[in-house]
This record gives structure tokens, sequence and C-alpha cells, in this order.
């Protein structure tokens, strides 16, 4: 990869259906993890998906690490969205497995057939947000209940009034959205400037 291209990728997993979202940081920041979890979610509620969000992550500091009261913080904010966020038992990284597996078909399927071919961010965009539609609408899945569906597939025959773009995620790079004046700086880093309700 050339330089300026963001060095970390963020993946959030549904490990029931296997639909993917990534995005891509030149850091793996707070505020870059903070505006990733909040895309996901507010991705999910504008396709309609009603049901409580539970995200599940590892102890990164780019998803508030250790910091109980940075994960009050979170919750509180995510709770508006009828989300949480919770964690893999330390020391069970087994329970990370689903985006573990993700990240090595990534590198198998992704990075190394068609790594030399991201150049900038633009090339990055394009080729990842070509691998995610395929990822997400055209490529077979086994394992849990998949029996060889897309996860589109599979997500439309678990919740069929389902619109099949919700697998059509871009994969945003987070600087730029984290350090948007859309964003609240400081302590409330990614709070929206507008009210709810």
């Amino acid at each position: 990869m050339q330089r300026g291209v963001p060095l970390y990728q963020f993946t959030a997993i549904d490990v029931r259906t296997r639909l993917r979202f990534l995005a891509y940081g030149q850091q793996k920041s707070f505020s870059n993890g903070w505006a990733f979890l909040l895309l996901v979610v507010f991705w999910l509620r504008a396709f309609g998906v009603k049901q409580r969000i539970i995200i599940q992550t590892d102890w990164g500091d780019e998803f508030g690490g250790d910091e109980g009261k940075k994960i009050a913080w979170m919750n509180q904010r995510l709770g508006l969205f009828d989300s949480e966020i919770t964690r893999i038992y330390k020391g069970r990284k087994e329970q990370n497995g689903y985006v573990e597996r993700s990240h090595r078909t990534d590198d198998e399927e992704l990075y190394i057939p068609y790594g030399a071919e991201i150049e900038d961010t633009n090339s990055l965009f394009l080729i990842a947000y070509s691998w995610l539609r395929y990822y997400n609408t055209r490529r077979r899945h086994s394992g849990d209940n998949l029996d060889n569906k897309t996860p589109i597939e599979y997500a439309k025959e678990v919740m069929p009034e389902l619109n099949r773009d919700i697998a059509l995620f871009p994969p945003v790079i987070l600087d730029n959205l984290s350090s948007s004046s859309f964003w609240k700086g400081g302590k409330d880093v990614c709070v929206l400037q507008f009210q709810l309700g």
C-alpha cells in the first residue's frame, strides 16, 4: 500500500447473517472507533432494523479500552438508539472469532490478490467497496444456518422486510469523519450536534 492510505480497518459483522461493514482510519483512535460504531448503528436504524443492537468488541482503546466511565458514557448515548456495547471476556479471544476469521478472509481474498492495486484512498475505497458488495451479496457462506447462502440472502430470510441495500455500506475513511465540524470536539467527541426528539 502507498503512503496516505489508511493503516487500520474497522470491522463490524452480524454474527447471525455475516453481513459486514468496513471502515478505515489512519489512527486506531477512540474518535475513529466511536464514529464507526455510530455509523453502523445509524446505518442499521436507517434501514429499519428495529431489534436491540448489541455490539461486542475487544478491549482496544478505539472502543473504550478498560475505562469504565468511557464505556458508561458510550452506552448512555447508544441507549438513545436502543443499542449497547459489551466486551468479550478477557482471556476469551475465541469470542471475537467471527471478526478474526473475516480478517483472514479479507487477507486471502482482498489484500493479497488486490493489495498492490491500492495506491491511494480513492483506489482503496473502490476496491474495498467492490469487495464488501461482493462479500455481502454474492459470496456464499457455510456454517450456522447459512447453508451456502449469501449474507443478504440469509438476512432477507430472517427479516423479509429488510431492504437489500443494507448490504451496500460504503467503506468510510473515519479520520475525515471524526474530525469533521459535524461532530463536537473535546470530551464529547462524535456526539451529534442536534437533539433527538
